[in-house]
């Protein structure tokens, strides 16, 4: 029997890790592939964090201002006003809110503060070299126990020699998450690969950034395009396969873990649930996806996601119904189109 001439090639780790880390949805990100991304877990998480590599760097971190939860699939973009002093469409939508009086409307345009650095996971330095654009309020306080302000010393906790390992500690979920600190008392090294050192030197912070057009921002903002724009498919819509599953706005908020990762799945949404920072912030992606909104009622009336609702005998005289309140980013979206339209 003759030999056959194939010969196995063989995948990175690094490779094999990505293929972990995929998700269906297309949506927009701001942070270039071929990074990981860092998400504490709950409970204590040891990290250490690495130095800046960049040109005449301040800090360890690079402060970045971010646009969450934009257009139907719910992506992220850098501000372009606060990262670039360009224009920002966002931006210029929430200062018209203002104008407006639509407080409400105008906090969720806010772009969100972020410390982007790069770290080892301590307890899972195998799958190497992250990045997390951590809460500033995180990177404060790791800065207050990295200072003494009476003797005027700095622990420089981001040396890969005599640098300090960070204790990070996640508790509650949602509005309730909660961080803690804390720097460990004795200094340690960190052994990094060749391959590490290549990428924190070639992909410093500010170079793993993604920065998009204006217009761009602009179509996936007013929802006037997708992500996927140019792929000649047609998306299907994201609650298919969901016909059977019913769920209310207060069951989404009370899930948390694993099981909001299995809901996106089970509705086949296009959300990335390893992107967002925290179950709240994924809890509140997914009813707006699924058009769930808060009830001003404590009524727990289940609600098929699917279903049509039924709808009122006509009577001679139908009373209009009254226009929406903007509630929600979508909701204030779905009124900017419909002006557009007309």
């Amino acid at each position: 029997m003759a030999r056959r001439k194939f010969q196995y090639q063989k995948r990175s780790f690094d490779a094999a890790r990505k293929r972990t880390e995929q998700s269906a949805g297309t949506r927009d990100n701001y942070i270039k592939d071929e990074i990981a991304l860092y998400k504490p877990s709950e409970g204590e998480n040891l990290l250490r964090i690495l130095p800046p590599t960049w040109e005449e760097p301040v800090h360890y971190g690079l402060d970045i201002y971010v646009h969450y939860n934009i257009g139907p699939d719910s992506a992220a973009y850098l501000c372009l006003d606060k990262m670039l002093a360009k224009p920002c469409p966002i931006c210029e939508e929430r200062n018209k809110a203002e104008h407006e009086g639509d407080k409400d409307y105008a906090k969720k345009l806010k772009p969100t503060k972020r410390v982007l650095f790069y770290l080892i996971d301590r307890d899972k330095e195998k799958e190497g070299l992250k990045a997390w654009a951590s809460p500033w309020t995180v990177d404060k306080e790791i800065m207050i126990q990295a200072t003494d302000s009476r003797t005027r010393e700095f622990f420089p906790v981001d040396d890969p020699d005599e640098g300090f390992d960070v204790k990070i500690t996640r508790t509650g979920i949602g509005e309730q998450t909660k961080y803690s600190v804390t720097i460990a008392r004795r200094p340690s090294s960190i052994e990094l690969d060749d391959a590490t050192w290549d990428t924190l030197e070639e992909i410093p912070c500010p170079e793993s950034l993604i920065y998009y057009e204006y217009d761009h921002i602009s179509q996936i903002f007013e929802g006037t395009t997708t992500e996927a724009a140019s792929s000649t498919e047609s998306k299907e819509p994201s609650n298919k396969g969901f016909e059977k599953l019913e769920v209310t706005y207060e069951e989404v908020q009370a899930t948390s873990g694993s099981d909001l990762d299995k809901l996106v799945d089970e509705a086949a949404l296009s959300l990335d649930p390893g992107s967002f920072e925290s179950d709240q912030e994924l809890a509140d992606a997914i009813c707006d996806e699924l058009g769930l909104k808060k009830p001003s009622t404590t009524s727990t009336k289940r609600r098929t996601v699917t279903q049509e609702e039924s709808k009122p005998e006509p009577t001679p005289e139908p009373e209009p119904e009254p226009d929406p309140a903007p509630s929600s980013v979508r909701s204030r979206l779905a009124g900017l189109r419909k002006r557009n339209q007309e």
